[in-house]
């Protein structure tokens, strides 16, 4: 059970998705199709704090500046090993409900991309402190 970011003040949206297996290879790019619209690259984003902001089994977050924008980022890292189908449906999950939920009380989802052995998630950065 995955508790979704939001906003201060409101209640935590719950969903359940299995657990992700460790990780250990890089996937190809065309692994993840769906991530090509997004077209977003760990190039296209400056980290603005040192460690971590949060991090749980499998993934970390880590704050970013988007250099074109100038917007302050939470970049979620997960690990990934290739050939492992049911990572892959969880990650997709994840990143097709980010995308089609929009809720001005729900973390904003910025778009999702491939780096080397990991799958980033860009989400909206809030300061506020752990929910």
């Amino acid at each position: 059970r995955i508790a979704t970011p939001v906003r201060k003040g409101t209640p935590s949206v719950s969903i359940d998705v299995p657990l992700l297996t460790p990780m250990v290879h890089s996937p190809p790019l065309e692994s993840f199709p769906e991530f090509q619209n997004d077209d977003l690259r760990l190039e296209d984003f400056q980290r603005v704090k040192e460690g971590v902001c949060g991090e749980g089994h499998f993934a970390v977050v880590h704050v970013y500046r988007h250099i074109g924008t100038g917007e302050l980022c939470a970049l979620k890292q997960i690990r990934l090993a290739s050939n492992d189908e049911g990572s892959r449906k969880v990650i997709l999950t994840e990143h097709n409900l980010l995308k089609n939920i929009k809720h001005p009380n729900i973390v904003a989802f910025r778009g999702a991309f491939c780096h080397e052995a990991s799958v980033f998630i860009a989400l909206e950065y809030m300061d506020a402190g752990s929910l």
